[in-house]
């Protein structure tokens, strides 16, 4: 996107009345310009120049930053090569747009079928729990596409069972994320997960 603009009109020796269409369209150019992303003058007051969204043009590296200033930016992740939206400051890289999907389900009725997430971003659905092997039962969460880059990724949980606790282990291969429960003693009433990667 561009915008005609004339840096030189107006100048000390122009006539309003010759340059007034070069002005005219600096200033349609200025205020397209800040309609990008921006609420324009034309907005309710108090609201004008605000952000409606960031849009970042490339990927950056900037520099250490020295206090108070602050940058954000994008750069390439280590799994995937697009984007991930980053903060710099003056101690360290902190990696914002890590989280990839997470949700939650409870399962009490000890039937197979679908499981609806009581919570959950960036998952496909429903969650399926498998018919059990040897008394173990797995569940099936299949992510949107395009979430992660291939199968590297760190996997936390956390639940409630009643009963007894468990042991889980879980198998990755985008998208699809299978966790398998290490024993079928105790009800699982609340199981949490998130998928991060950078």
């Amino acid at each position: 996107m561009s915008f005609p603009y004339n840096p030189s009109i107006p100048s000390t020796s122009s006539v309003p009345s010759q340059d007034a269409s070069t002005i005219q369209s600096n200033f349609n150019s200025i205020q397209s310009l800040i309609a990008i992303d921006h609420v324009t003058f034309t907005g309710t007051s108090g609201t004008n120049g605000r952000h409606n969204q960031v849009t970042f043009n490339a990927t950056q590296t900037p520099g250490m930053q020295s206090d108070p200033v602050s940058t954000l930016f994008t750069a390439n992740g280590t799994a995937s090569v697009h984007p991930n939206l980053n903060f710099i400051n003056s101690q360290a890289t902190f990696l914002l747009s890590a989280v990839k999907a997470f949700g939650s389900f409870n399962d009490i009725t000890g039937a197979t079928g679908n499981i609806t997430p009581l919570n959950q971003f960036n998952v496909n659905g429903m969650i399926v729990k498998g018919n059990p092997v040897g008394g173990v039962f797995t569940y099936t969460i299949t992510l949107n596409a395009n979430v992660v880059g291939g199968n590297n990724i760190v996997f936390f949980y956390n639940y409630n069972i009643v009963g007894a606790s468990r042991n889980f282990s879980y198998t990755f291969s985008n998208p699809v994320l299978t966790i398998g429960p290490g024993s079928s003693i105790g009800s699982l009433q609340t199981f949490s997960f998130l998928v991060l990667q950078a």
